[in-house]
């Protein structure tokens, strides 16, 4: 290959080159402008008032559905810690060398009532939030949480109900 020709693939490489740069960078910014840098107050209600303006929520709706919210999320937090934590112990159960079955049976039978106690929970909670909507407005909170079960994300920037 003579000279002018590598300097041309050189200038080709070096432009496709940047551009992969800034296609990442972008990507990156974005991302961190999209998730990252929302204020958490903001974030930690983001879902509700998504909805509020899709649903066409009430004031009251969102009080009301705000306060459940928030008593919700305190009557799980302990749980939640707590199933974390038994989860966390499983798993060195099982990677551990010698570890007995009665003891792994113990460990899985406790997350199992943590979690069956958190499932308990969200299902009252939907079923709360439920209560202060419109028929219409169930539609459409049933769509959202179908959305978020089958794309399994929690961040509301990614629901497309």
């Amino acid at each position: 290959m003579d000279s002018a020709k590598k300097h041309f693939f050189q200038k080709i490489l070096t432009i496709f080159n940047i551009t992969v740069l800034l296609v990442i960078v972008a990507n990156f910014s974005v991302n961190k402008l999209l998730h990252n840098n929302w204020p958490p107050a903001l974030m930690k209600n983001a879902g509700l008032y998504i909805f509020k303006f899709r649903a066409n929520l009430s004031d009251e709706q969102v009080k009301n559905i705000s306060e459940s919210r928030e008593n919700f999320l305190e009557s799980i937090a302990v749980l939640n810690n707590e199933a974390s934590i038994e989860k966390e112990k499983l798993v060195e159960l099982l990677a551990s060398a010698e570890t007995s079955p009665e003891l792994i049976e113990k460990s899985r039978s406790s997350l199992h009532r943590k979690q069956e106690e958190l499932q308990k929970r969200v299902i009252k909670q939907i079923l709360d939030v439920k209560r202060e909507l419109t028929p219409e407005q169930q539609q459409l909170f049933g769509k959202m949480i179908k959305s978020g079960i089958q794309s399994n994300t929690m961040h509301p920037i990614n629901r497309n109900f």
